[in-house]
């Protein structure tokens, strides 16, 4: 009878310990730790021509070099981001500007970090406006010729596609964005609300537009490291 008793507490004694270390790896959160443990931390870098388009496929052609800066203010949030296109004509002919020849800034954007597909480890930041035009940030306004105002609105979301999880001493991070005919994917966090998307505003008129493009190396600033814990 005592080796009954003794056989059934060390079954429970392991089953609380399954339940307890199932409860820690549920409970760790997706999150970007700089070594040092403070913030904020900056990165940067660029990239070559990107793709622009709206849905019914007019294009905004930025032949020059794209330039991504920005900073993590914290585990899970970015701040003071900036995009900057260059060489940019609708369609090839109708130069559009806000900051200089050509030149298209986006407004200052603030981005989250969250799971695209938990199961795959697959995380990205959503990039949204700080500035709000009604219940619409907006993520850059300039002017085309020919065209005149056009305003872009909405989220974006960028697939960080390296480093991979849980894995220290990284220096850098590459950030994809991927569209089809202006629809962006992916649209939506695993868990968020659905149709996160950018919408090119041409008053009267509203398209879907998306950004097709990559930074392979928007480096942080030395000697610091970092890891994408999940």
């Amino acid at each position: 009878m005592r080796l009954r008793w003794i056989t059934l507490a060390a079954v429970a004694s392991v089953l609380v310990f399954s339940m307890v270390a199932a409860g820690g790896a549920e409970a760790k959160t997706l999150r970007f730790i700089p070594r040092s443990g403070t913030f904020p931390q900056k990165f940067s870098g660029e990239t070559g021509t990107p793709r622009l388009e709206t849905s019914p496929g007019r294009k905004l052609v930025c032949s020059g070099h794209t330039k991504l800066t920005g900073q993590f203010n914290g585990p899970t949030e970015v701040t003071n981001t900036v995009v900057t296109f260059e060489k940019c004509r609708f369609e090839g002919f109708a130069a559009c500007e806000n900051s200089g020849t050509e030149i298209i800034k986006t407004k200052t954007l603030t981005g989250k970090l969250g799971y695209i597909s938990k199961s795959k480890e697959e995380v990205g930041l959503d990039f949204t406006g700080e500035a709000k035009t009604g219940s619409e940030p907006v993520w850059a306004e300039f002017t085309c010729s020919l065209l005149g105002k056009v305003s872009i609105t909405g989220h974006v979301i960028g697939n960080i596609t390296k480093p991979h999880l849980n894995l220290p001493g990284e220096t850098e991070f590459a950030l994809s964005f991927d569209e089809t005919k202006g629809v962006q994917t992916p649209s939506a966090f695993e868990g968020g609300p659905s149709g996160q998307q950018l919408h090119w505003i041409e008053s009267p008129n509203s398209e879907v537009f998306g950004i097709d493009s990559e930074f392979s190396s928007l480096k942080i600033p030395g000697p610091e490291t970092f890891e994408l814990e999940g």
